[in-house]
């Protein structure tokens, strides 16, 4: 096993793990409770020609009532509460017609805002909230046209641990061209790390999200660099007709707040692999756990299991291989290590 363990993982895992609330509805399928409009240069709370509403179960940007779209950007917020760590699900459909005076790139374009800016504090004629964007394209049958990417309204990223350097970067996904519903999720690390998720395959990961960039409004209360650690939900209208369903979250709740390095080893299963340097077609499982010691350093280690009881303790508590490689002089090569290191 690879375990990673420094002061960026300690904060996002480790503090994080082992205690999951069960998925919560934030939409109710039955009517707005809880949610508020921006529309813009419309007060908070006007429902600018009936644009937000609950069609069939489903939360319905609508454009039936507008002739022309006049750059009235919208979102509306889940603003119940703040949320900061958090897995979120949703299903989202394009449908209908683009505004024919909305931009060329709002076609099928829409958004989940994620760590948005309070919509109290907006600008009267402001067009996006502080937020990173979990951007949603849908095929428009010519070319790749990605969906889950991230765009930054007043805020930067980081990418492979470099500052994108475009507003909006494309994620790996597949091209929808069909008007179905897709399934996406992000998983939300406070501002150390988001997953993008698409029919349940991560398609981009980021890091470091901070305000920055274009789009800052100047009573905005943070500072340029300053971490967005929480926000609000929101969801957007860019002139193309979409819907939503089953928005439902998850919270992450905090569970190790100091290592615990003998009594209460935590562990968090990545999913991700590397293959072993030594064997072929060896892969091992990389964890984030909170009992490494700083003073190995910080960034990430390998384990030993079966010679070194803080890593066979662990590896017992989440049932992985344990490998002698190193036996006494007076045992044969089928010893293995059972009860100790």
């Amino acid at each position: 096993m690879i375990i990673i363990y420094s002061k960026l993982f300690l904060f996002v895992f480790s503090i994080y793990l082992q205690g999951i609330n069960e998925w919560k509805y934030i939409f109710n399928g039955e009517s707005l409770d809880g949610w508020e409009i921006k529309i813009r240069n419309y007060e908070l709370g006007l429902n600018y020609n009936n644009t937000f509403k609950v069609q069939d179960g489903s939360l319905k940007i609508s454009y039936e009532n507008y002739d022309l779209f006049e750059d009235k950007f919208g979102h509306i917020f889940f603003t119940d509460r703040i949320f900061k760590n958090y897995h979120l699900s949703l299903e989202y459909k394009f449908s209908g017609n683009h505004l024919k005076d909305a931009p060329t790139w709002s076609l099928k374009n829409s958004g989940i805002m994620l760590h948005s800016q309070d919509p109290k504090s907006m600008l009267i004629d402001q067009d996006f909230p502080v937020s990173a964007e979990f951007q949603l394209l849908g095929g428009i049958n010519k070319g790749d046209r990605s969906t889950a990417n991230i765009c930054t309204p007043g805020t930067d990223v980081d990418i492979d641990g470099i500052k994108a350097k475009y507003h909006c970067i494309n994620s790996t996904s597949l091209t929808y061209n069909e008007d179905d519903w897709i399934h996406v999720e992000a998983i939300v690390y406070s501002d150390s790390l988001i997953h993008h998720l698409v029919e349940k395959d991560t398609v981009l990961t980021y890091t470091n999200i901070r305000v920055g960039g274009d789009g800052v409004p100047k009573n905005y209360i943070l500072k340029e660099s300053d971490k967005l650690s929480e926000g609000y939900i929101s969801l957007q209208s860019e002139g193309h007709p979409v819907e939503f369903r089953n928005i439902k979250i998850k919270e992450f709740i905090e569970k190790c707040k100091t290592i615990d390095s003998d009594k209460n080893k935590r562990g968090f299963n990545t999913g991700l692999f590397v293959q072993h340097p030594l064997i072929s077609n060896k892969k091992l499982p990389i964890f984030i756990a909170n009992f490494v010691l700083t003073e190995y350093g910080l960034g990430a280690i390998f384990g030993c299991p079966a010679h070194d009881q803080r890593d066979f303790d662990f590896a017992k508590k989440y049932n992985l291989e344990i490998k002698t490689v190193v036996r006494p002089f007076d045992k044969d090569d089928n010893f293995k290590v059972h009860s100790e290191a």
